[in-house]
């Protein structure tokens, strides 16, 4: 028998196999385990710019030399990177300002396939690296030489670069983005910009020496740069710099002014000018009764109507009292046509005059007027004498209690707000004076007026681009926009309505004319508050007050000032006011809200150039 040279094989049921083979599987797991969380790590990263490095020297002619190296992390197989750079920009509106960019170079450090396009779309030049037939990942570096032309500007004391070096395009984030620039002559002052477009962020890295400057900032995000501002000696490039212009020519094509284009569009204008004038005295004008004066101040329902002529007078005779004893929040929406914060500050007023609650002028808070605030206080539920929106805003303004103060309602008090204009709208129509709600015949108007305006434009557009008659577009447009305008005067009266408003508008006359009627004021002693929610209406208070002042008027009880209150009446005006005002502006509140310096107007992405990095 021959012997075995080694150690003693032990078989798959000995101790030593068992060993073997959970070390083994033990190895594998570890190793699985590293692979993976390397991987993670890498994918962990994103898509970014690692570091972005930029050298740039300001050229005795004025010619900017940039040399960059960006070190780009790419988590899953790319192409290449994309490096944009702005090369256009708006001057004014019949010029651009152009950058001319030149390619010096490209190339790789690390072997990633450098071949590079520039790919001119619009104001952008995009530099294209990399070989659209090999991906590559993980990170990689790129180096680019290029030159840019036209980018200084001439100020009163200095030759200023006020360049956005990153660009603001960039669809990635930028771990770090350093920018070195170098001067023909000694830098005599520098600034730096981060962030988003418009921010004034300082860099964290401003630091001049000489005939250079460099710049730094980190952790930018996906469309935020680095601008930097540098200024330089009057003589430090020759000749002085001037930006290179170009004229506009698609725009100034599409909308040139000759003679058959201008008058077509004056026709056009014109044109459309009368069809919205038309639609509006068709369409916007009054019914009225057809008859005498009589006739037509008191229509009702059976009453012969007509439209109202274009220039008849709509107010009648000075009225002494409301028309049909209407409240002055319904008053204020009939006369305007609208159900406005005033007409319901208006009814707060009423509702106190009539007994249903009492305002209280709260002192002010530190001494200053603006922190005036007032506390309503219920004094009687609501009853059949009220309108259905007066009954509304009293279960609304003390929906909480007995008491509120006006100041609690701030920001909470919107939507019931609308509910009681709602209301309001509602009841104008259920007394005839409208076929409609006013607000939503404007709004119905207003909705036709801009599909006009969009309509119009992309006419405009198509005009402007196919056979330079942009112009004519443009008529239209401003069709579209009278129409917008015009849509105030759309909603129209009943002959009912009409007649309500000859003698409302007769009782406006009165009351903003009171100073010439002093002499019937004696007569009424309760005249001054029976009347004043209809001077909040209007927004006379203070000058209905006047008419007053001197007059033995009773001190109402349905207001109580602060400690001490002596009852006046032209200083109890201005306090109702104040209320007013204050009440609305808390009722309706709702929760919210080239070529220049970039010394003086710096920012991120301001100033020319600009760009980004992308891959693709």
């Amino acid at each position: 028998m021959v012997g075995r040279v080694g150690p003693p094989v032990v078989g798959p049921g000995g101790r030593g196999g068992w060993v073997g083979r959970g070390a083994a599987v033990l190895l594998g797991l570890v190793l699985l385990f590293a692979l993976g969380s390397s991987r993670a790590g890498a994918a962990g990263l994103g898509e970014r710019v690692l570091d972005f490095t930029s050298d740039a020297k300001v050229e005795a002619d004025g010619s900017l030399l940039v040399h960059e190296t960006i070190e780009y992390q790419f988590p899953e197989p790319r192409h290449g990177i994309i490096r944009s750079i702005v090369t256009r920009q708006r001057y004014d509106s019949s010029h651009e300002r152009v950058f001319p960019l030149e390619v010096v170079s490209v190339h790789s450090p690390d072997g990633a396939p450098d071949q590079y396009e520039v790919i001119t779309n619009g104001a952008v030049s995009d530099i294209r690296i990399g070989d659209p037939s090999v991906e590559v990942d993980g990170q990689h570096t790129y180096e680019i030489t290029y030159r840019l032309r036209g980018l200084l500007n001439d100020q009163p004391e200095s030759v200023e670069l006020f360049w956005n070096a990153t660009g603001n395009l960039s669809q990635v984030p930028t771990d770090r983005a350093q920018v070195t620039v170098h001067g023909p002559a000694g830098i005599t002052d520098a600034a730096c910009f981060q962030g988003a477009a418009g921010s004034r962020d300082q860099c964290s890295r401003n630091d001049v020496s000489g005939d250079s400057a460099v710049f730094e900032a980190d952790g930018l995000g996906p469309r935020e740069g680095l601008t930097v501002v540098v200024a330089l000696p009057k003589d430090a490039v020759a000749p002085p710099p001037t930006p290179i212009l170009e004229e506009s020519h698609s725009l100034a094509w599409g909308f040139r002014g000759t003679p058959g284009r201008v008058g077509a569009s004056a026709v056009t204008l014109l044109a459309a000018g009368a069809g919205v004038g038309l639609l509006a005295y068709r369409r916007g004008r009054d019914q009225r009764a057809v008859g005498s004066a009589v006739d037509v101040a008191f229509a009702d329902e059976r009453s012969v109507s007509q439209r109202r002529p274009l220039f008849e007078r709509q107010v009648g005779p000075v009225q002494f009292e409301p028309p049909d004893h209407m409240p002055a929040g319904l008053f204020g929406t009939l006369v305007d046509e609208r159900a406005d914060v005033r007409d319901v500050s208006a009814t707060i007023v009423d509702l106190a005059v009539r007994g249903y609650l009492r305002i209280e002028e709260l002192a002010p808070t530190g001494g200053r007027r603006r922190d005036k605030d007032y506390r309503l206080v219920a004094l009687k539920p609501a009853d059949n004498r009220l309108r259905a929106y007066e009954a509304l805003l009293l279960g609304h303004l003390f929906a909480a209690g007995e008491s509120v103060e006006l100041s609690s309602l701030m920001m909470h008090f919107h939507p019931q707000m609308t509910e009681v204009r709602d209301a309001m709208y509602k009841e104008v129509v259920a007394q005839g004076w409208y076929r409609a709600r006013p607000d939503r015949t404007r709004r119905a108007w207003t909705a036709i007026g801009v599909m006009a305006v969009l309509a119009a434009a992309a006419v405009t557009a198509l005009l402007a681009a196919t056979v330079g008659w942009g112009l004519v577009g443009l008529a239209l447009v401003a069709g579209g926009l009278a129409l917008v305008i015009g849509a105030r005067w759309m909603p129209a009266r009943t002959a009912k309505g009409s007649g309500v408003l000859t003698r409302a508008l007769g009782f406006a006359v009165f009351i903003r004319e009171s100073e010439a009627n002093r002499a019937q004021f004696a007569e009424k002693a309760n005249l001054f508050t029976e009347y004043l929610p209809y001077a909040v209406a209007l927004g006379c208070t203070e000058r209905w007050a006047r008419a007053f002042a001197g007059l033995a008027v009773p001190p109402p009880t349905w207001y109580v000032g602060p400690q001490p209150f002596l009852f006046e009446p032209v200083a109890f005006g201005t306090s109702i006011a104040g209320f007013s005002a204050r009440a609305a502006t808390t009722l309706v509140a709702t929760p919210g809200g080239s070529g220049g310096s970039g010394f003086s107007g710096g920012f991120s992405g301001g100033g020319v150039g600009g760009g980004g990095v992308g891959s693709w």
